[in-house]
């Protein structure tokens, strides 16, 4: 089972913490840019059933779409958008923070995808060679 949240999802979990006035076309442009991000700097290869046309994801038509991160790493997507917003909102102190939150998360997420799959190592497929438990520091 596929416990991914949904573009959509995201979107709303967004929305229900961060008031903004931009609508679900501009935010899942932003949630694809962080997926296709996750392909070019961790996955270096696409796993069967994956293009980058895939990753392009488009409102309504993706709303229902998976995203790459799941849990407990999911919240990237979060902090994602929440930045993007708040640059946008001219909110310069908040973005600068939640910034630092993202790329904390997001580095602590490479970490363990990196060490769970060894993309480097010229393959990849869907069976971690390690643990695929999120470390914790």
């Amino acid at each position: 089972m596929d416990y991914a949240r949904t573009v959509e999802q995201i979107i709303s979990d967004v929305d229900e913490i961060c008031y903004n006035a931009y609508g679900p076309e501009l935010k899942t442009r932003w949630i694809s840019e962080l997926d296709l991000r996750i392909w070019r700097d961790l996955h270096l290869l696409f796993p069967a059933g994956y293009s980058w046309n895939r990753l392009h994801y488009t409102w309504p038509e993706s709303r229902e779409v998976r995203v790459l991160a799941k849990p407990p790493n999911d919240g990237i997507y979060d902090l994602y958008l929440r930045a993007k917003i708040e640059y946008g909102n001219g909110e310069y102190e908040k973005y600068n923070n939640t910034t630092v939150l993202f790329n904390s998360e997001l580095r602590e997420f490479s970490a363990w995808f990196i060490d769970a799959y060894g993309p480097a190592q010229g393959y990849y497929d869907a069976t971690p060679r390690r643990s695929t438990e999120r470390r914790r520091h």
